[in-house]
């Protein structure tokens, strides 16, 4: 059984649709329209779903462009 995504699948690289109504995002899951709010506090974006009654369930993470495990951190230098 494959469940629903509001991204889309990622493991083929398909995205969901969707559009900016009244600075809400619009989108369908599973063939139901539903808004999110996104909501910034600090240095995170936070999503709350117009179905959730007043909860912001979702953190909004930037894409990553490359995972490196084996290599170095972000920002440390490698040694040689």
């Amino acid at each position: 059984m494959t469940l629903p995504s509001l991204t889309g699948d990622a493991t083929v690289g398909n995205s969901q649709a969707y559009n900016i109504r009244s600075g809400k995002i619009v989108t369908a899951l599973a063939g139901t329209p539903i808004e999110i709010t996104v909501y910034k506090t600090g240095d995170k974006y936070l999503g709350a779903r117009s179905n959730e009654f007043g909860y912001a369930n979702y953190e909004i993470i930037p894409v990553v462009g490359e995972l490196n495990p084996l290599g170095a951190a972000p920002g440390q230098r490698s040694r040689r």
